[in-house]
Parts: C-alpha cells; sequence; structure tokens
C-alpha cells in the first residue's frame, strides 16, 4: 500500500473516540458488490472562462463586531487527554487537528457556512482551461517570529509532502497537481506544476480541471509551514522535533508553553495577519475525568467544558452563571461491516441488519434521546448533504423476511439462524459473528445495544473489546474484523477525501472491501463538475448509492453540549469544531 495513502485512511478516515493510535500497515482485499443499485452518472459541467473569485469572510465568520482586543484574563479550557504532536501532518488525534486552527493558517479555509474563504491567500483566480489556478497571498502576513509568509514558504509546505519520506496524509489531497507523482516516486527532485511567482504570488497547475482544488487546499492539515526552520529538519522526524513541541506558524495564537498530561499554554500571536484574538491567553488543561472537569467548571478552575455527557448535563444545568451551548456532534455512530467476510456478500443480508436496529433506543440509551437519526454518512450543515435519504426504520419483522429470502432460515433451540442455501456458506452455518469494540465505555454501551438488537432476529454476535490502539489497526488494515460499532467524525469541509478512502476500489483504498465501479466513476466526476448545484446533486446521489449498499449503517448523530461561563461570548456555530475555528473571536463580557 501507498504510504501516503494509508497515512491518509489512518489519520483522517477513521476519527475515533477522539483519540487515535498508530498505524500497522496491512493490504485489505476487495469483493465487488454486484447488488448496489445503478444510478444514472451525471454528465460533466460545460467548462467557463470566469474567474473564480475569492468570497469575503465577512459572512461566514459571524465574528462579533464590538470585541475587546487583548483581554488579560485567561480562558481556562478543560481537556480529556494531551495530544501527540502539534505539527499537524503527523497528527494522529482529533484534538491536535482541532488544535492547528489555533495556531496554522493555510492558503484557504472553511467558514462556519462550509464553503471554502480566503486564509493565507487573499484573492485567487483560474486559468481559462481550468488547470492553472494563482493565489495571491496577504502581504502583511508573517510567521510568529516576525519573518515574512512567502510563496517560497507555501511551495515548500506542498513540496514536502510529495517526498517519499513523508509520512503524513497530505499526500492525496494533493494528487491532481501535475509533477506530484513523479515526486513522490522519487523521479523528480520538485513538483512540476508548482511555481513561485514573487514573493506573493503562486501558481499550481493540475493534470486535468479540477473543480474541487480550493476545497481539498481548504483542509484542515494542509496548512502552511516555515521553510527558513523546517528545510534542515529530515521530512520523517518532523512530527518528533523540538518544532513539533513548540511550533513557529502564522494562526491566530502561538503555543508557547507545553507541559505534556498536565497543560498547553497558547497566547495570541502578535503578528496575526488577521483580526487580533480578544483573549490573550488560552490554556488547556487536562483533565482526564469527566467529573472532575465538572467539578473544576462548578468552582472555577476551569472555564468551559467542550464537550459534557448527557449524564453529567443535570449537574450543570440551572446552575447560575453556567451556559449551555447544545450542537451537532461532529461524530455520528454506524455498524461497520467488512465485506471481505463472505458472511456479509449479499447486500439483503446487510439491509436486514439495518432494519433489525432501533435506532430511536440507540439514541435514548447513548444520549438521552438527545441527537437525531441519521441516515447519511455526510455532515447534515454540509450542502452536499442528503436530507431526502429515507432511513432503514426499525422493522424486526422485515428484516427476519430479507433475511429468509437470502436463505438463512433454520434455527436450533438457541435461536440464532442457520444457513440453508445461502450463496457461498456452508449449509448449516450460523449467522454469527464477532462485534470488534474498544474498550471505552460509551462505545462498548454501543456495541451491547446492537448486540441485543440483532439476537432479536437470529443474528448472535460476540463482543470483542480492544484497547484502542489495537482496535484502530485491526479495523483499519481490513481482513482482520467482521463488523464493529464505531464513532466517525465527519470532516466539515468536502467529504470528497472520505468517498474515496472508504468506498472506491482498490482495495488499498477501501476500508470495508467495497468496490463499485459505478461509484468510482460517480466519485471521480465530482472534480471535474465546476456547476456546483450539479456537483451538489451527484453528491447527493452518491449518497443513494451507499446508502443502499449498507456496507456502513449510519445510526445515529448525538449532540455536543459545552457548558461555560455564562461571562463567555462566542459567535453562533453550529458544531464542537466550529468552537476551535472561532476561538480568537471570542471574548469576555
Amino acid at each position: 500500500m501507498n504510504k501516503s495513502k494509508w497515512s491518509a485512511l489512518c489519520v483522517l478516515g477513521l476519527v475515533f473516540a477522539m483519540l487515535l493510535s498508530s498505524c500497522t500497515q496491512a493490504t485489505p482485499t476487495a469483493t465487488t458488490e454486484t447488488q448496489a443499485p445503478t444510478t444514472e452518472v451525471l454528465t460533466t459541467a460545460p467548462a467557463t472562462s470566469a474567474p473564480i473569485v475569492a468570497p469575503t469572510t465577512e459572512a461566514a465568520t459571524a465574528v462579533p463586531t464590538q470585541a475587546p482586543v487583548s483581554q488579560e484574563k485567561p480562558l481556562i479550557i478543560a481537556a480529556g487527554a494531551d495530544v501527540d504532536t502539534m505539527f499537524p501532518d503527523y497528527s494522529t488525534t482529533a484534538f491536535g487537528s482541532s488544535l492547528a486552527a489555533l495556531a496554522y493558517s493555510s492558503l484557504t479555509t472553511v467558514g462556519l457556512d462550509a464553503k471554502v474563504i480566503p486564509d493565507l491567500a487573499e484573492t485567487w483566480e483560474v486559468s481559462t482551461d481550468q488547470l492553472t489556478w494563482t493565489f495571491h497571498l496577504s502581504k502583511d502576513a508573517k510567521w510568529q517570529d516576525g519573518q515574512p509568509i512567502t510563496a517560497a514558504d507555501v511551495k515548500f509546505s506542498y513540496e514536502f509532502r510529495a517526498d517519499p519520506a513523508y509520512l503524513g496524509g497530505m499526500y492525496s489531497n494533493m494528487t491532481s497537481i501535475a509533477g506530484v507523482a513523479e515526486k513522490n516516486t522519487g523521479t523528480a527532485t520538485e513538483i512540476s506544476g508548482i511555481k513561485v511567482i514573487d514573493d506573493n504570488t503562486i501558481s499550481f497547475t493540475t493534470v486535468q480541471p479540477d473543480a474541487l482544488v480550493l476545497d481539498t487546499f481548504a483542509s484542515s492539515n494542509m496548512v502552511v509551514y516555515p521553510q527558513h526552520i523546517l528545510k534542515d529538519i529530515p521530512i520523517a522526524d518532523l512530527g518528533s522535533s523540538d518544532y513539533a513541541r513548540l511550533p513557529i506558524a502564522s494562526g491566530p495564537y502561538q503555543l508557547t508553553d507545553w507541559k505534556p498530561e498536565e497543560s498547553m499554554t497558547f497566547t495570541a500571536n502578535p503578528y496575526y495577519y488577521g483580526t487580533q484574538p480578544s483573549i490573550k491567553t488560552i490554556i488547556f488543561k487536562i483533565v482526564p475525568e469527566p467529573s472532575a472537569q465538572i467539578t473544576g467548571l462548578l468552582n472555577g478552575e476551569v472555564n468551559i467544558l467542550l464537550g459534557v455527557s448527557t449524564d453529567d448535563l443535570p449537574s450543570v444545568t440551572g446552575v447560575q452563571g453556567i451556559a449551555i451551548k447544545e450542537l451537532a456532534d461532529a461524530q455520528y455512530l454506524s455498524l461497520n461491516l467488512n465485506l471481505n467476510d463472505p458472511l456479509f456478500k449479499d447486500v439483503r443480508t446487510r439491509q436486514a441488519m439495518a432494519y433489525a436496529i432501533d435506532r430511536q433506543a440507540l439514541l435514548d440509551a447513548l444520549y438521552s434521546g438527545k441527537g437525531s437519526l441519521e441516515n447519511s454518512i455526510f455532515f447534515p450543515t454540509l450542502p452536499e448533504y442528503n436530507a431526502d435519504i429515507k432511513g432503514y426504520d426499525y422493522d424486526p419483522a422485515k428484516a427476519k423476511q430479507m433475511l429468509a429470502e437470502v436463505g438463512w432460515t433454520k434455527t436450533d433451540s438457541d435461536g440464532v439462524l442457520e444457513a440453508e442455501n445461502v450463496a457461498g456458506i456452508a449449509d448449516g452455518t450460523k449467522l454469527q459473528f464477532t462485534l470488534l469494540s474498544t474498550t471505552t465505555p460509551f462505545y462498548a454501551q454501543e456495541n451491547q445495544v446492537i448486540q441485543q438488537q440483532l439476537l432479536q432476529v437470529g443474528i448472535k454476535t460476540d463482543i470483542s473489546q480492544q484497547e484502542f490502539s489495537t482496535y484502530f489497526s485491526i479495523v483499519v488494515a481490513g481482513g482482520k474484523w467482521q463488523a464493529t460499532g464505531i464513532g466517525w467524525y465527519n470532516l466539515i469541509g468536502t467529504p470528497q477525501m472520505e468517498l474515496g478512502w472508504n468506498f472506491m476500489c482498490p482495495a488499498d483504498r477501501n476500508t470495508y472491501g467495497y468496490c463499485n465501479p459505478e461509484l468510482d466513476t460517480m466519485i471521480n466526476e465530482n472534480n471535474t463538475l465546476f456547476d456546483v448545484q450539479k456537483r451538489m446533486d451527484n453528491f447527493k446521489a452518491i449518497q443513494e448509492i451507499i446508502h443502499e449498499a449498507a456496507v456502513v449503517i449510519p445510526m445515529i448523530r448525538g449532540e455536543s453540549i459545552m457548558a461555560y461561563q455564562d461571562t463567555l461570548v462566542t459567535p453562533e456555530f453550529k458544531t464542537g469544531i466550529d468552537a476551535y475555528r472561532t476561538m480568537a473571536a471570542w471574548y469576555w463580557k
């Protein structure tokens, strides 16, 4: 497997339980799906010669207009665990990726409305043949050591991601750029499609027109790094270097102190090219126990909890001086199946399992009913989201009927279904498999509820609980597991990368052993559809196919609950991830 593709899967494709562990490399085999429904492929939008103009950030960020600057009172945030590195490309934790929004900048970024907006690049345009994208950097942009940010820094940041020694997950974001493959294979020393025009101007030429260039460049970890500091550090060592402990970057805050397993202190960056942060100091205090976090908020040791469980919510509800904000969780819970196992080859078996899940009961058990039933793998605030998908309503009778159609009909005294003329399955084989789970109580409970509900239709499961690092490597490796109930953290930008990592042929880019050439065609077509509405329609049709295939069965999306001192003022936002992206605009009353 290509190392960079593997890292993309490992670092971004599956962000379970907010804390990820290291990956072990393996190559799964794909099974061609023959029963997924067909959908007409949309035609490519005609090319346009009009330049694409960078939007303004005002409407997208909704920052308070009267926020004071340089407030001395620090903001203290309780965090459940430390991060592994502050070098975003090599971070394997969602927390680390979130903190990158405080310390780093990218060419473009994603606004609160999920649209691409300027960051280091103030403006950009695309050539009439839609092959060359030219970005104009802010002339005010400086590194946190006062040195100017130039186009050479941007070129350096993209070049090293194509180096054969690169260990991160962002290589897949660059494959449309001319010369990237040659750089990655070592047949070229630089990327031919990246040109520095002057200190503040850089261009990227793609192999073919790519409508998603801006979206992929705005990915959370596609940050720009200082060439003058990193150029002499071996690429493979960047994640463990001194730089990764106290980086010099360009975001609104600079990490100025890191006491491992204790705290991380961020100080407002005086050289920041954007609006200066209001709160001068932000401290993330590592508090592993939720009960201790609650106590810390109530006694004033911390100012905000970014994730309060529904069990703990009553402890902070109605308390004088404490405000509550309920947001859509970036995580949805799903039952994921490995098609490398012959038990799951028939799509009707997978769909029957979807009908057997009482999603409302699961939501009640895990989130006290707070949240929603989920039908799509995309985040619901994205324009690509298909709200018209009809979910698998809880219907155990229909589940049993579909299983019988496949040939799962016989049972003995244990009530577990057995095969009778099931294609590829020996007669008498029980419909029984292992549900892989982490030892985390929340996810263990998720799998226990799934286990109980599947048993009601004659499907027996055994739960195998693994420490997180072991669990993660097993699931991502493929071929070593059968099924798992998991929490999947959506990307808030374009979902194109998630589709490629998890649903496209061949096996080395596919988590589930699923392969549907028609779906591949549609996913690839997103890059050619410059007509936004046609691209959105294509994304929605893709979701229909994935829903019918029932390889990933979305079940529920809970709420992400923030509890904080009511003297803290924040912009309006819809997700917990947006908290990090707006933190520079927070202020004290």
